[in-house]
């Protein structure tokens, strides 16, 4: 089967998925004009039909999705860092679109418009290359980033083009919309007063609401290499490393987690040190935070700290998450908040070889589990 309009599709690393046709997902296509909605359209090509996706689109360091067809995306779309999207035709963003710093936006065999509409919103980290017009359609689409849209690399009159009222002010501040060659209404920079999108998980929050987000599938090492050192991807710029030296490293592990994902495996004494960052200093009583990770037992038996904040030398644990028991066989993930040790409520998780998704959320008045 391939994957229907609703679906979420993961193109992998090696993987070039082809769409050739308008009905590659099984259902007939549909134009912008046929939405029949109050902020999309009519726009240059509106009425034209396209390949429409509504579920989300992920394509992966290393994979690629040729798209031979005009394209109207719906979900949430990220091309990640070495990911690319290769297209023919126009692309018109409806729902969320998040292009990496080196992600691949590939135009190579005629002039296309890149659209804006809808609801939408548009994240470009990269230097994105338009061969015709970039298009704000209505006054809800947004663009920001930390990279550049560039206009008129082969069309005959390219042009920034806000239709149906749309503004400069829906391209947030800074944002350069750069020109080639011959264009009508750029170069030009956005003046919107606003943060659209992120570098956050999913693309919710940015690097203030998001303070760290460590990857495993961010790491390019080979299957048991050391880890020495883990950069984050919140875009605060923290990285974790190994303090302690040999013998305390974690171990790099591929293929583990949906046996397609890596993961990061610490025995016992193995731990990465972050340092004292400002954005991690969060008072209990005081501050409000979240805190979610994913992990496995190896070892039905084990304890210990998944993260904390503490004095390494009066062990005083500002906070601190963990495995503990409860005076018994079973496993719970749990938390040291400001002097107070609360296990959690949740599940045991104590099972070997199975994959929890665990968090903590810890209001400055109060505090639940979710296991």
């Amino acid at each position: 089967m391939f994957p229907r309009r609703i679906d979420n599709v993961v193109i992998r690393s090696g993987h070039d998925i082809t769409i050739d046709a308008v009905s590659d997902n099984g259902v007939c296509s549909l134009s912008a004009d046929d939405l029949a909605r109050s902020n999309v359209g009519p726009f240059a090509g509106s009425g034209d039909q396209t390949f429409y996706q509504t579920g989300d689109i992920i394509v992966s360091n290393g994979g690629e999705l040729t798209v031979d067809e005009e394209l109207m995306l719906e979900g949430y779309t990220l091309i990640e860092d070495g990911g690319t999207l290769d297209l023919s035709e126009d692309l018109i963003n409806l729902g969320y679109l998040d292009v990496a710093p080196t992600a691949v936006i590939s135009t190579p065999n005629e002039p296309l418009n890149l659209i804006l509409s809808g609801n939408s919103v548009t994240l470009i980290d990269n230097t994105t290359d338009v061969d015709d017009d970039l298009i704000i359609d209505h006054t809800n689409a947004t663009l920001c980033g930390d990279g550049s849209v560039d206009i008129g690399n082969g069309g005959a009159d390219p042009a920034l083009i806000f239709s149906n009222s749309a503004t400069i002010a829906q391209i947030c501040l800074n944002f350069d919309i750069t020109c080639a060659s011959s264009c009508t209404g750029a170069p030009d920079t956005g003046t919107g007063g606003f943060i659209s999108g992120n570098i956050g998980p999913g693309g919710v929050g940015d690097q203030n609401s998001n303070q760290l987000w460590l990857k495993a599938n961010d790491l390019s090492l080979s299957d048991g290499a050391s880890v020495t050192s883990w950069s984050d991807v919140s875009g605060n710029g923290l990285t974790a490393t190994s303090s302690g030296g040999g013998g305390t490293e974690p171990t790099f592990n591929t293929n583990t987690v949906n046996t397609s994902l890596p993961s990061m495996s610490f025995d016992e004494g193995d731990y990465l040190d972050l340092g004292q960052p400002a954005g991690l200093d969060f008072v209990p009583g005081t501050d409000s935070w979240s805190f979610f990770i994913v992990y496995s037992m190896s070892v039905a038996t084990e304890q210990g700290t998944l993260f904390s904040k503490a004095d390494g030398t009066g062990g005083n644990r500002t906070y601190q998450y963990t495995i503990d028991d409860s005076g018994g066989a079973e496993r719970y993930f749990s938390s040291f908040i400001g002097g107070n040790n609360t296990t959690g409520t949740g599940a045991d998780v104590s099972a070997v070889g199975t994959w929890f998704v665990s968090s903590h959320i810890n209001q400055y008045n109060n505090e639940g589990f979710m296991d």
